[in-house]
């Protein structure tokens, strides 16, 4: 029995070597990790990255469910209120107020995205929440 095994392990190098008598190379694989987790914890999500996953869950859950979709951006917006940093605040008040522009409906999201409308009114919108912003945060200063 070892034998044959013997033979047939001579027979799979001999065809791996192949008509050229190169040898083939075959490294051992070597098992990377990107990173090392802690077992003992249900997650290696931080808290910040927690409360957006359970924001995006209660979405989920009532999308799943039917009836009407829920506003995913004013879920984040509510999120980043708690999480009491001013950066991400304002980043998710911006998209807020970004992606409130009325959708010009069409058949084609391409030409809808391209169109003359859609591009003044994106505009329009982020003019009026650079002003807004201003006005909020430099003229209530004087």
């Amino acid at each position: 029995m070892e034998n044959e095994w013997e033979l047939e392990k001579q027979r799979i190098l001999n065809a791996l070597i192949g008509t050229g008598g190169e040898v083939l190379s075959l490294a051992e694989d070597t098992e990377t990790s990107i990173a090392e987790v802690d077992l003992s914890k249900r997650s290696s999500l931080n808290n910040i990255e927690m409360a957006y996953a359970r924001q995006m869950y209660k979405y989920n859950e009532k999308v799943i469910q039917g009836g009407s979709r829920p506003n995913i951006v004013e879920m984040f917006v509510d999120v980043s209120k708690k999480m009491e940093d001013q950066t991400i605040e304002e980043v998710w008040s911006m998209v807020h107020h970004i992606t409130e522009v009325p959708l010009i409906s069409s058949e084609d999201a391409l030409v809808m995205r391209t169109s003359r409308n859609s591009e003044i009114a994106f505009v329009n919108q982020a003019r009026l929440y650079l002003e807004t912003r201003y006005i909020r945060n430099y003229m209530q200063q004087y």
